[in-house]
């Protein structure tokens, strides 16, 4: 997955993120769970490409790396026929339930878009989704934070929200 682990110079990569980008529209990047003395931290995955059709690019947290790939695809193939994501929309993509919020610090999660789009201002939304049980962190008795790091800013009418870093 890493390609810079498997021996590719960051030149490299990205040469391959924009690659994929003028081939496909977007390109995923995936970020493995790590670690650290701050926590544990879920994988994500995101998107990279719509930020040059002034769309805002979608990250998913805590789900497998195979699954958030399939949840971004078809988001991605969704926006190529016309579908624009906004704040506070729902959808059911891949089986999930998901509610999209707008990513606090987008430039602070979203490092391999940064680096494509250089001075850009991204934008960028979090699929949150819903749990078996259908709710969402917010939702939920006991908020699960740890699942499911929210990058995002919830509106004032729900009190419960942590910002979240992704370790360096």
């Amino acid at each position: 997955m890493c390609t810079i682990c498997n021996g590719m110079t960051e030149e490299q990569s990205l040469a391959n993120v924009r690659d994929q980008i003028s081939r496909f529209g977007w390109s995923i990047t995936a970020v493995e769970g790590a670690v650290d003395d701050e926590g544990v931290f879920p994988a994500f995955a995101y998107s990279i490409g719509f930020t040059r059709h002034r769309l805002p690019e979608i990250l998913i947290s805590g789900r497998p790396t195979e699954e958030a790939y399939q949840v971004l695809n078809q988001l991605g193939n969704g926006i190529k026929r016309g579908l624009r994501l906004v704040p506070e929309v729902r959808l059911t993509i891949a089986g999930l339930n998901l509610f999209f919020l707008p990513i606090a610090s987008p430039a602070n999660v979203l490092l391999t878009a940064g680096a494509v789009y250089q001075n850009r201002q991204i934008e960028a939304l979090q699929a949150i989704w819903a749990d078996s049980e259908g709710h969402f962190p917010w939702e939920q008795a006991i908020p699960d934070d740890l699942t499911q790091p929210l990058f995002c800013q919830l509106p004032n009418r729900w009190h419960y929200c942590q910002e979240h870093q992704p370790p360096e």
